[in-house]
């Protein structure tokens, strides 16, 4: 890394319209962590105002040999935010454009920093929603989902983040901005790479068939040049910054119907689990004991469970997606496994909001457990 760390605050403070944090002030502490175990105070950080600062940021990163890594919400397990460089704070890159008219769109723009529960909201409030559930549900950002392929609960039947990734506008390592795969020629380029000495991807090429991968760079879902925004799904800021992010939106079920399952063991969960995916739920979230014990000060969680429960399942099904229904029965299918189940301590149908509430217990009981690392701004 190129120059001591005073003189990159001076130098970038005018490089970028943002602020910046210098590595010398207590403040930049707070950029030292994630939510995972990994702590490394970096040189500086800086709060871009757009994506113009971002590509300015990595130019002056480039020409120093300074690392940088991008931070949406801090709620990353895995280091992806820290680095002994620049952390750029993504959190003013918000904006979030519902991509044709109200009443149901077919996708949205996202600015990197755009929280999901801000991206919830806004589609919620015209009849769609995005299928990946990450577990830090509302606390999470656009551009840290694509950069994890987040998934979650609903992956089931959604899927994670690159089978509902339409495209993305990135800023490359050298600073230059591109919209794939809007950008012809970057796209063939990327789609020539991906595939390689001829050889097709897919699970013919070593890669496994599996609803949720995250690990390397995702080449098997680029098939052809439509597909190159997806290789940056899953890939952790290594092949470039994204500054916003166009994901599909899908009309809102007719129904949806939670059961909270309390289980005496992890062994348990896991034999529900497989009992269960035959009725095709939307969802199966597995709450361990330490998170039960966070829901609602412990007086929604684990007090709700009876004795011996180890952890829980909130298992979820939904209707139709045609905008009508109600709560009504469960298919015969569905009443069928949830009936062999010990265990069920809640059955919301008919009563959406008694499953929104234990949604909502479950979101904030995990960002208490943000809280207690020190890491992230949940």
């Amino acid at each position: 890394m190129s120059g001591a760390p005073a003189d990159i605050c001076d130098a970038l403070a005018g490089a970028i319209s943002g602020d910046v944090v210098r590595g010398d002030d207590d403040a930049v502490m707070f950029y030292a962590a994630d939510a995972g175990p990994f702590e490394v105070r970096p040189a500086a950080a800086a709060v871009p105002r757009d994506e113009a600062d971002v590509a300015a940021v990595v130019r002056f990163a480039a020409d120093r040999g300074v690392p940088v890594a991008a931070r949406g919400g801090g709620t990353g397990l895995a280091g992806g935010a820290v680095c002994p460089g620049i952390v750029l704070d993504m959190r003013l890159l918000a904006e979030i454009d519902l991509d044709g008219p109200d009443g149901g769109p077919a996708s949205f723009t996202a600015g990197a920093g755009a929280p999901k529960g801000a991206i919830d909201s806004l589609l919620g409030e015209n009849g769609s929603f995005l299928g990946p559930n990450p577990s830090v549900g509302p606390y999470c950002t656009a551009g840290g989902m694509v950069a994890t392929n987040a998934a979650g609960s609903r992956s089931l039947k959604y899927g994670s983040v690159i089978d509902n990734l339409l495209g993305a506008r990135v800023v490359d390592g050298r600073g230059r901005i591109a919209d794939l795969p809007a950008d012809a020629s970057l796209s063939a380029r990327i789609a020539s790479a991906a595939q390689g000495d001829g050889m097709p991807p897919g699970p013919a090429a070593g890669f496994p068939a599996t609803a949720k991968n995250s690990c390397g760079y995702r080449i098997d879902a680029v098939g052809t040049a439509a597909d190159s925004h997806k290789v940056f799904a899953g890939s952790e800021g290594t092949l470039g910054i994204v500054v916003s992010a166009r994901l599909r939106a899908l009309k809102m079920p007719g129904s949806r119907r939670l059961y909270v399952v309390a289980c005496e063991s992890p062994a348990d969960a896991a034999a529900d689990c497989l009992a269960l995916r035959a009725a095709s739920p939307s969802a199966i979230e597995y709450v361990d004991g330490g998170v039960l014990s966070l829901m609602g000060g412990g007086r929604a969680g684990m007090a709700a469970m009876p004795d011996g429960t180890a952890c829980a399942l909130l298992v979820e099904f939904d209707g139709p997606q045609d905008g009508g229904g109600g709560g009504g029965r469960a298919p015969p299918s569905e009443a069928r496994r949830m009936g062999s189940l010990r265990g069920i301590v809640a059955d919301s149908t008919g009563d959406a909001d008694e499953m929104r509430r234990w949604w909502s217990l479950r979101d904030t009981a995990l960002s208490g457990t943000l809280r207690r690392r020190g890491g992230g701004r949940g």
